[in-house]
């Protein structure tokens, strides 16, 4: 059955993370294998075009008989091939080292458009710091109203955070997946492995992380900070943008089915919808990396699966409508100046000062 992504709006933005996809890096991380094992270049060809016949939508009928999308892969790939290389195929790997190393080059993929988009949201809202530094407006603790502050300042901190996040995701080490049937690499020269590593682009670890899962532990931390951060902004807009408070706006609005002179803050209530999901979904990768158990996990490696690609279709999603609404924000200074009289106002050089301290590039 398709899923046309009815029930997770946003997600067309997070584009290379579907199960066409997910089979093209599968089928290149078999690729790379192969040259990284001495395949003439006669038969890396006639290995590629075998893969290109690959349906997978043929795939998906053989998921449950293997429990992973390698194993009927493999299968419809090797129809197309002669014996010697249907023999060769595969040949000294694992399924585990394929999908592993599958889903990190997806992640760094994801992680390098998220942080692209993280990084233009930043430098909108440095934009705006700069035009409002000076801005009154009132700072809230507990929901109410406390004392004084500048929207500059406001927005100077969402952007240290997406600035931060964006460090992040830029340093988390995405590496080759190897070890073979039994995480011993009994089958995988350490020249292999590095000819392999270099081939994909990925670094070697020292040891396999069959069930040491630190990578998606790492990944997955990353991914959350930086949605968490995108969360926050699109909560603050949320409230700003009541229609009581009018303080900010989303550059167009949502539309209603019953009430037309709505205009919806979705983008910010996009933006909350996975910062509210996103812990969900790094909770299930630590637990299942804590109930990973002897050298192949049985079901928590599998749990990872759904909820590692969820995550980054979040992180991407986020990331790409938080650029959006960075770069389109309305700011009403009247409404928040108002809402600031009587409040004991800031020492506004002292604000400057913190944000010059903070990011010189916002000067």
């Amino acid at each position: 059955m398709a899923d046309h992504g009815f029930l997770s709006p946003g997600f067309a933005r997070a584009d290379g993370l579907d199960d066409g996809c997910f089979a093209t890096a599968m089928v290149d991380v078999e690729l790379a294998w192969a040259t990284a094992t001495g395949a003439d270049a006669a038969r890396l060809g006639r290995l590629r075009d075998a893969a290109a016949t690959i349906d997978p939508s043929e795939i998906a009928g053989g998921l449950e008989a293997g429990g992973n999308a390698l194993i009927p892969l493999l299968a419809q790939w090797r129809r197309h091939l002669d014996d010697a290389d249907a023999r060769a195929l595969h040949t000294g790997l694992t399924s585990q080292d394929v999908i592993d190393t599958a889903l990190i080059l997806l992640t760094r993929t994801a992680f390098a458009a998220a942080r692209t988009d993280l990084s233009a949201a930043a430098g909108s809202l440095d934009g705006l710091a700069r035009e409002f530094a000076q801005a009154p407006a009132a700072a809230h603790t507990l929901g109410q109203a406390a004392e004084g502050t500048t929207l500059g300042l406001r927005f100077a901190q969402w952007a240290e955070g997406l600035r931060r996040a964006a460090d992040a995701l830029g340093v988390a080490e995405l590496p080759l997946a190897f070890g073979g049937a039994a995480g011993t690499a009994r089958t995988q020269s350490a020249e292999e492995v590095a000819r392999w590593g270099a081939e994909l682009g990925l670094t070697v670890p020292e040891l396999p992380w069959h069930t040491s899962r630190w990578p998606v532990l790492r990944i997955g931390s990353a991914a959350g900070e930086a949605i968490a951060a995108l969360g926050k902004i699109g909560g603050d807009v949320i409230t700003a943008s009541r229609t009581e408070i009018a303080e900010l706006a989303e550059p167009t609005g949502g539309t209603s089915s019953a009430m037309p002179h709505k205009q919806n803050p979705v983008r910010s209530i996009l933006l909350r919808r996975s910062a509210i999901a996103a812990p969900g979904l790094t909770s299930t990768l630590s637990v299942a990396a804590g109930l990973a158990e002897d050298e192949r996990p049985a079901g928590a490696w599998h749990a990872e699966w759904e909820a590692w690609r969820t995550l980054l279709r979040h992180l991407r999603s986020a990331a790409s409508i938080g650029a959006e609404l960075g770069a389109g924000l309305v700011v009403d200074t009247d409404r928040a100046a108002a809402h600031s009289e009587g409040l004991t106002q800031p020492d506004r050089a002292r604000i400057a000062g913190l944000m010059d301290r903070d990011d010189n590039t916002r000067r």
